[in-house]
């Protein structure tokens, strides 16, 4: 081999072995050019890339939403809570509703027990007089109906039906004067039972006896709890028959009972009224309790006035009335003496001045009068009231009234 091969050879495996090291530098620059402009944009590092750095990621990512979710179930926990008070609220005062609502459910049941218990007072009071009166004309030709206690060892009467006897009707007469007259009113008479005539044997003593028996026993079918405060020993005056008069406590008359009481006849007994300042004729008529109309009587009497307001259908208008009559009396005035006073529910100009002129006149009037308003109308309460008001009562009238 000459020189110059050797030269050539030698040139080239030069030439190979800077071209090897020109492209193995070449690639190395590449690759740190490549891996800064990597890790310039974001590129993952050989650390980053490893499987710890990734766990670490997932588990930052995990802790993250699981913050998220924390705040947003908080959020709800809250929006739950406050719900959940608003409804607690409401329930406390639906509770506080309930419980207003059964106090006055209960404080209506009473005074609807009360009312009940009044009107059937009322009706036993009513219902006694017509059936009483219905029953007279289906006695006929029978036997007729004795009414009076079963204790009584008398054979003059039976509270069963006896063939042959003859009867006399025995009645209460509600008359508020409390004296006895021959003057009847037919609707002031309650028939209270039925009595046999008296054999010639009988005395006036027990002939009172068998008679206010039938009053007691009338007394304890209307009245059974004895609130209306009737006795026959303090509420009866005395009876009248035909003619005769037989007074209580009075000598007997002359004549023996069997020789005065004929089928005919009816035996008709005499409350305490007005007479003797007494308001026993007045309970049986309104069948109201004693202390409750003596009270009544009291405060008009001491105060020349009183209202009298409550539920429709108690008797108010009717308790009014028998007030306001029993007062007529009382003071001397004609039983229908009372002055009924109306005051008109639409808007008339004229009316309202007559009744005003006609009110004035009477509580400046001299002579004692009863006034009577009834059912006032609600919008007319104010008028009547600036009308009393304006008118002082009259102290000569009030000297004439007992």
């Amino acid at each position: 081999m000459s020189s110059s091969s050797k030269s050539s050879r030698t040139d080239k495996s030069s030439l190979n072995s800077f071209g090897k090291s020109k492209k193995s530098w070449i690639r190395s620059s590449l690759t740190k050019a490549f891996s800064k402009k990597k890790s310039k944009h974001g590129g993952m590092s050989d650390t980053e890339s490893s499987p710890h750095h990734a766990l670490n990621t997932i588990s930052g990512s995990s802790s993250r939403l699981e913050e998220v979710e924390v705040d947003e179930l908080k959020k709800k926990l809250e929006d739950r809570d406050v719900a959940l008070t608003d409804i607690r609220l409401d329930a406390l005062d639906k509770a506080r509703e309930v419980d207003i609502l059964r106090e006055t459910v209960n404080r209506l049941k009473h005074e609807n027990k009360q009312l009940k218990s009044d009107m059937s007072r009322l009706l036993a009071g009513r219902g006694s007089r017509a059936s009483s009166q219905a029953s007279i004309p289906m006695l006929g030709d029978e036997d007729p109906v004795y009414e009076a206690p079963p204790s009584s060892s008398s054979g003059s009467y039976s509270s069963k039906r006896s063939s042959g006897c003859n009867s006399v009707k025995v009645t209460v007469n509600v008359d508020l004067r409390g004296v006895i007259s021959n003057a009847i009113c037919p609707d002031n008479e309650i028939i209270i039972g039925f009595l046999a005539i008296p054999g010639k044997d009988v005395a006036w003593e027990e002939l009172d006896q068998q008679i206010f028996s039938l009053f007691e026993a009338y007394i304890a079918r209307i009245d059974p709890d004895h609130h209306l405060g009737l006795h026959c020993s303090e509420s009866v005056i005395g009876y009248q028959m035909g003619e005769v008069v037989r007074e209580k406590g009075a000598s007997p008359p002359d004549h023996i009972p069997g020789d005065v009481l004929a089928p005919t006849t009816t035996v008709r007994m005499f409350l305490r009224g007005a007479a003797q300042h007494a308001v026993d004729s007045l309970v049986l008529e309104c069948l109201f309790p004693r202390t409750m109309l003596e009270q009544l009587l009291k405060f008009l009497l001491s105060h020349r006035r009183l209202v009298l307001s409550g539920a429709t259908g108690i008797g108010k208008s009717n308790l009014a009335r028998q007030l306001a009559t029993y007062l007529s009396v009382r003071i001397g005035l004609d039983r229908n003496g009372v002055v009924d006073v109306r005051i008109p529910e639409d808007t008339s100009d004229k009316e309202i001045v007559k009744v005003e002129k006609q009110l004035e006149s009477l509580l400046r009037s001299t002579e004692p009068s009863v006034v009577l308003i009834d059912n006032i109308p609600r919008h007319r309460i104010a008028f009547v009231s600036s009308v009393f008001s304006s008118v002082e009562l009259n102290h000569d009238a009030l000297h004439k009234m007992p």
